[in-house]
């Protein structure tokens, strides 16, 4: 059997740089996912609202072909 040793080392600086910068990556991310959610929840409320007018819109235009 062949056994392979590796060996990994890192400076402290490059660490904590790379770690500040995903911190950052990931605040950017966080909000971009905040504006999505609540762009979403703003078009889904904006078509339940149309969806509601144009059935009560089609309600009183039914209503008045009866009478």
């Amino acid at each position: 059997m062949a056994y392979t040793s590796v060996k990994i080392s890192a400076d402290s600086s490059s660490y904590q740089s790379q770690m500040k910068s995903a911190a950052s990556q990931m605040k950017v991310l966080s909000a971009e996912y905040t504006t999505a959610a609540t762009k979403a929840k703003l078009f889904g409320s904006e078509t339940d609202s149309r969806i509601a007018h144009s059935k009560n819109h089609g309600a009183k235009e039914h209503r008045a072909v009866e009478q």
